[in-house]
């Protein structure tokens, strides 16, 4: 029973109504589409520079359906001659050498389709018109916002100096009990922290979106489903030895995973979530000063954003989500950057994405502070997540995903942008102030 409350809670209501349940790692590529116009994968490889040979894996694509069809032209040789009534030695001879030759067939066919499901794996998602093309050096600002900050005055703030004098966090600690780029957070900005993860998912809550608190561990297909390699040379994720369990790095990954073998109803969609989960990062390869202190960190927390949409509103979606962030930053009073990422920094699974950056006095610059991809159909493939359409046609969704707030930057960039040296006191942004 629920205890007494002075406070009656009305429960939410926007389960969405589920067809049927089937799941199996295995990615439902359109080969068929891809055959017949290469041109916009081969775009895709060439600009994010991945290595995949793409002429190889559409050799083996019609190798399969050619075996395929030999496959049933002997099925059907082998049913004519069981059909015939006159049967001597010769025709049985022949009827057992039809079945060796499926059986042998059948076992090429099988290895054949598990080396399309590992390729398949390795294929990227297209690249939108817009995306600027190349590496990171090559992303469009698309505009910029001063913010409530007086740049000249808190020019020299940075914030490892001003955690170490006010007692606001321990690195030396975290690093003794756990590793480097662990930390503890203490007295106000532990409370921060609760207080920036409150304020995000009810913002989003009161927008619509259902509240998830999703699980720190997913299996490896799932992750696999979303686009990344868990266990390869460079990960980026923790995985838990003698198990097929990784940490997640995102909200994303268990969020994706939440209906995956499912089938949606259409005009349940978009289907809005705000997920809140601890995120794991290996970051092999960082370091350096514009990665010290709460910029990059092996574990924080983070508000997400995730829509599953019928294939016409992802690009919606995406400025939806777009539009939140930087509704968030804006009420911060933080001055910000909105960028079209390159090529190069889309990852696999995006079609198209932006990155928000703040301005961060230690770095004498704009650092990122939230992201948001559009993943079309890439990501719902692997995870065979539809919607139906109509009867007898079942489509796949799309898949959007965005940072409402990630904890320890935008913690960064409050104390940097608004802490008074000469008062030793942080202005807090009036919008954390009913949750501090």
């Amino acid at each position: 029973m629920f205890p007494s409350l002075n406070h009656r809670v009305s429960f939410l209501n926007r389960s969405p109504q589920l067809l049927w349940t089937s799941y199996r790692a295995i990615v439902h590529f359109d080969f068929k589409s891809l055959l017949a116009d290469p041109s916009q994968m081969e775009h895709s490889i060439l600009h994010r520079k991945l290595n995949i040979n793409l002429p190889n894996i559409l050799d083996v694509y019609n190798k399969h359906i050619q075996i395929e069809k030999d496959i049933l032209s002997l099925r059907h040789q082998k049913n004519l001659l069981a059909q015939d009534r006159q049967q001597d030695d010769t025709k049985k001879e022949k009827g057992r050498q039809l079945k060796q030759q499926v059986t042998e067939l059948e076992k090429t066919s099988k290895e054949m389709e598990k080396e399309l499901n590992t390729e398949a794996y390795r294929l990227p998602n297209l690249i939108h018109p817009q995306t600027p093309l190349g590496p990171e050096s090559n992303a469009n600002i698309l505009r910029e916002w001063a913010g409530n900050v007086d740049i000249d005055k808190t020019k020299n703030n940075d914030h490892v100096e001003i955690g170490k004098k006010h007692d606001l966090w321990d690195f030396e600690s975290a690093a003794n009990v756990t590793g480097r780029s662990f930390v503890y957070l203490k007295k106000e900005a532990a409370l921060l922290e609760i207080a920036l993860i409150s304020w995000a998912l009810q913002k989003l809550v009161k927008k619509g979106y259902t509240p998830i608190l999703t699980p720190d561990l997913i299996h490896q297909s799932v992750f696999e489903g979303c686009g990344f390699q868990p266990r390869s040379e460079h990960t980026q994720v923790y995985s838990i030895a003698d198990s097929d369990l990784c940490l997640v790095g995102t909200a994303e990954v268990s969020l994706a995973g939440l209906y995956s073998g499912k089938l949606l109803i259409k005009e349940q969609l978009p289907l809005k979530l705000v997920g809140f989960s601890h995120c794991f990062r290996a970051e092999t390869g960082a370091s350096g000063k514009n990665s010290r202190g709460l910029y990059r960190l092996h574990q924080f927390s983070k508000v997400e954003m995730f829509a599953f949409t019928h294939p016409h509103q992802s690009d919606e979606i995406l400025q939806e989500f777009l539009a939140i962030e930087e509704e968030i930053i804006k009420e911060l009073g933080l001055p910000y950057r909105v960028l079209e990422m390159p090529s190069e920094e889309l990852g696999s699974p995006a079609y198209r994405k932006y990155d928000v950056e703040a301005w961060m006095p230690s770095r004498k610059g704009f650092g990122e502070i939230t992201s948001c991809s559009n993943c079309t159909d890439y990501q719902s493939r692997r995870l065979n997540i539809r919607h139906r359409e109509k009867v007898g046609k079942n489509v796949f969704v799309h898949t959007v995903n965005g940072t409402a707030c990630a904890v320890p930057r935008i913690l960064l960039s409050l104390i940097e942008n608004f802490y008074d040296s000469e008062t030793s006191s942080l202005t807090l942004p009036s919008a954390l102030v009913p949750f501090f």
